[in-house]
């Protein structure tokens, strides 16, 4: 969300995805102050897999049934 302290001072005007960009330009045109909020959460890529982590419902099928989980052995563990 964005705005411009003068035009609108700080109820937010522009809601889109492009509030930046319009706040931006209108800042430009005008030579008015404006503000602009942002979130931005960006993920590249996935998690390397993990061989030694126990499936969680596994290990809970397994406590209720009475026996242990079985340990997983890594490649780390040969070392």
């Amino acid at each position: 969300m964005a705005a411009c302290f003068v035009c609108h001072g700080h109820a937010a005007f522009w809601t889109s995805a492009n509030a930046q960009a319009l706040a931006a330009q209108h800042h430009d045109r005008t030579g008015h102050q404006t503000w602009c909020n942002i979130a931005m959460s960006v993920t590249y890529g996935s998690n390397a897999r993990d061989d030694c982590q126990i499936d969680i419902e596994d290990a809970i099928a397994s406590t209720r049934l009475g026996g242990r989980p079985e340990p997983v052995l890594c490649a780390a563990d040969d070392a």
